[in-house]
């Protein structure tokens, strides 16, 4: 797997019918490592992507970043912001979040993560490709194989959609199929 063809692959899934929110395209670029700044190089977007639906999440472009470390690695103290090198890492990246959860790169392994309030941390993918890569291919399954209707009449995930995810987990990053699927549907 490489970084580019899987953000191909999610920019040709994202918007499901206008289900999702936002506009992406892909730059041209290519870029010889699997890291934040080459996912900025090869995606083109201005304002925030949301996919809906069960993997419900908020992509933040580049030039939100900074703002999006407030309240993780810049606390308020006083009437300053100031970093909080007790509870969070500088190298751990926020560049999306779910429910006001932070999705996080990890700078130091390549890895990315999820965190909730601070207090937990989850894989959600052995890499930013893996990560993409187990996206998308959600993304797709609930337009294709459920054609959105992935919840029962209570909203809880239906047992064979987390199922169906679980195994593409399974296939794709096994490092982080449990932590994935805690971090999402617990």
């Amino acid at each position: 797997m490489h970084l580019k063809t899987e953000l191909e692959r999610f920019v040709e899934v994202f918007g499901r019918e206008d289900y999702d929110i936002g506009k992406v395209t892909l730059s041209g670029e290519d870029a010889e490592t699997d890291s934040l700044d080459s996912l900025y190089k090869i995606l083109n977007f201005e304002k925030p992507l949301v996919t809906v639906g069960e993997l419900f999440l908020t992509i933040e472009p580049q030039f939100n970043l900074e703002k999006a470390q407030l309240g993780w690695y810049k606390i308020k103290h006083e009437e300053s912001w100031v970093s909080d090198d007790k509870l969070w890492n500088k190298d751990w990246i926020v560049f999306g979040d779910r429910n006001g959860d932070a999705i996080f790169y990890d700078k130091s392994d390549g890895k990315v993560y999820g965190s909730i309030d601070k207090r937990q941390k989850y894989l959600l993918g052995s890499s930013l490709t893996h990560f993409f890569s187990v996206l998308t291919q959600g993304l797709v399954a609930e337009k294709e194989k459920f054609n959105f209707e992935t919840s029962d009449d209570t909203e809880e995930p239906l047992p064979e959609f987390l199922d169906h995810i679980y195994t593409i987990l399974r296939q794709t990053d096994k490092e982080a199929a449990d932590s994935f699927m805690e971090f999402f549907f617990e």
